[in-house]
């Protein structure tokens, strides 16, 4: 299921669910709340990851497969903290939800937290066909077909987040929309979460003694499924059971998923924002050259200074010698 911090707002707004709690000074306030978190989180996890992005895209030469699939899940979570920062900001000045830009605005949100998703999900699946199939794993990936993965799976979330906006701009429910519903459930939420599981529990438990390295690999791989999964499912899950709610719920269960959709919104912001530093960590590569990055940042910017302190002046000599 597509994101958006307003996803069920619009739908309540335009006629397609029950509105009755919309526009009420209780919901306001939680716009206001949701907002001003949101726009904090954001204001904190896209420098994070626009500098993790600017390291590794324009310090690091060599990239490998990996450092591919990191740069496209760094692009992904920047860009959607940064969109759901500005969508925050309008909803925080009650600009109308059901604009179609800010519906176009949604709907690039929902294909960029679906691009992350699918992402995680594939290193993942990744990282299982390199145990369980090492050689032919080792043979047959290149650094062609990661950029061409990376494609493959943007143009899917821009598909789903096509159909994010098909779901929201619909004002009636009906059966074709109930089925839409269904589809975006399965396929943003369902298929990843399942691939997801399988993998990670198949690395997690695979046969061998691992080495001190691999040690710290799956322990890496085991703390980023634990906050993948904690902070990515509640909100689709609370999305699903709101739209269950409306067609035959009733009224408390279908206020309280709306509710839990809404607040469930910020650990998506905690993912964007933990999991991109949890893979950053797995690679001891990428660990060595961020740490060699920054201090020769700061090595520059200070012989910049002293080269423009070298213009001055140099102080008198002490002539004492002379004299004698």
């Amino acid at each position: 299921m597509a994101i958006s911090c307003v996803v069920n707002v619009s739908s309540a707004g335009s006629g397609a669910g029950p509105v009755f709690w919309n526009g009420s000074t209780s919901f306001q306030s939680h716009v206001r709340i949701i907002s001003t978190l949101l726009i904090l989180t954001s204001v904190v996890g896209a420098p994070l990851n626009g500098l993790a992005l600017w390291l590794l895209g324009c310090r690091l030469r060599r990239k490998n497969r990996f450092v591919v699939y990191v740069l496209n899940l760094l692009s992904a979570d920047f860009l959607f903290l940064a969109l759901q920062a500005a969508h925050s900001a309008c909803a925080f000045a009650r600009v109308d939800t059901a604009h179609p830009s800010l519906l176009a605005l949604r709907c690039l949100i929902a294909a960029c937290n679906v691009c992350s998703a699918y992402l995680l999900t594939w290193i993942s699946v990744e990282r299982f066909f390199g145990v369980a199939f090492p050689i032919w794993w080792r043979l047959s990936r290149t650094r062609d077909s990661a950029v061409l993965a990376s494609w493959l799976i943007w143009a899917l979330s821009l598909g789903l987040g096509a159909l994010y906006g098909l779901i929201r701009g619909t004002r009636a429910l009906s059966v074709a929309k109930e089925g839409l519903v269904v589809v975006e459930f399965a396929l943003a939420f369902v298929g990843p979460f399942v691939a997801f599981l399988f993998a990670n529990a198949f690395i997690l438990c695979s046969p061998g003694r691992p080495s001190r390295k691999t040690t710290r690999l799956y322990r890496a791989i085991t703390l980023n499924a634990v906050v993948f999964l904690m902070c990515w499912a509640p909100y689709h899950v609370c999305v699903f059971l709101y739209y269950r709610a409306m067609v035959a719920g009733p009224l408390p269960r279908c206020v309280s998923a709306f509710y839990g959709a809404y607040y469930s919104v910020c650990l998506l912001h905690v993912k964007s924002c933990v999991i991109p530093l949890v893979y950053i960590s797995v690679s001891s590569e990428l660990k060595v050259r961020i740490r060699e990055s920054l201090p020769h940042i700061f090595e520059r910017r200070f012989s910049e200074e002293s080269g423009l302190s070298s213009h001055l002046p140099p102080p008198p000599e002490n002539d004492t010698s002379n004299r004698r």
